[in-house]
């Protein structure tokens, strides 16, 4: 199921560029880790529904640079 779902996202014949809007953000620190939670909206040129994903990223500081370690999100239905 992993798989497939990761073959959806490589294979989908998205037109650029993507519009992406950020709802609820969240933004949580504690020493070298941080992570953000959203609601992300998406939308592809020429669009004129949104697709809606809550999403979190997690971040590691390094020599005093953030980076994102890991990213997730899964589709939202209201």
């Amino acid at each position: 199921m992993v798989m497939q779902s990761w073959e959806m996202v490589c294979d989908a014949d998205y037109e650029f560029p993507l519009q992406i809007d950020l709802q609820d953000v969240e933004v949580h620190v504690r020493g070298d880790v941080g992570y953000v939670t959203c609601l992300e909206l998406v939308r592809t040129k020429g669009s004129s529904s949104w697709g809606k994903q809550v999403a979190t990223n997690v971040f590691e500081k390094v020599d005093g640079k953030w980076f994102m370690c890991i990213h997730h999100a899964s589709h939202f239905d209201e």
